[in-house]
């Protein structure tokens, strides 16, 4: 048997069978985060602290580097060190608050 026209089943599918189907117009649906996902996205963003308490009560600070659907990984606060959290063993995870805004014209006038 010559095998040297013989090509992998792959090659000949097409590459929307092969990768799934796309969107209609061949571009994937951007990923938009919603919920505490958003509050996430934007301490990572931001590059503000937090604090993540895990179920045995251990607490660790530092900077979300990335995160995905499972898991989180802060750079240790002071430190090089990064470390991974799974989100099922997260307890907590405590995010800076926004300053308040007070009317200072109102509390002048009192």
């Amino acid at each position: 048997m010559n095998t040297d026209n013989v090509r992998p089943l792959h090659a000949n599918r097409s590459p929307e069978t092969f990768f799934g189907a796309q969107e209609g117009n061949g571009q994937k649906k951007k990923f938009e985060a919603k919920g505490h996902d958003k509050q996430l996205e934007n301490a990572q963003f931001g590059r503000k602290l937090v604090t993540i308490v895990t179920l045995d009560g251990a607490t660790y600070s530092g900077t979300i580097i990335k995160r995905d659907r499972y898991t989180v990984t802060i750079q240790m606060e002071g430190e090089f060190e990064c470390r991974m959290f799974f989100k099922s063993a997260i307890e907590q995870i405590k995010l800076p608050t926004p300053p308040v805004r007070t009317n200072v014209t109102a509390i002048n006038e009192v």
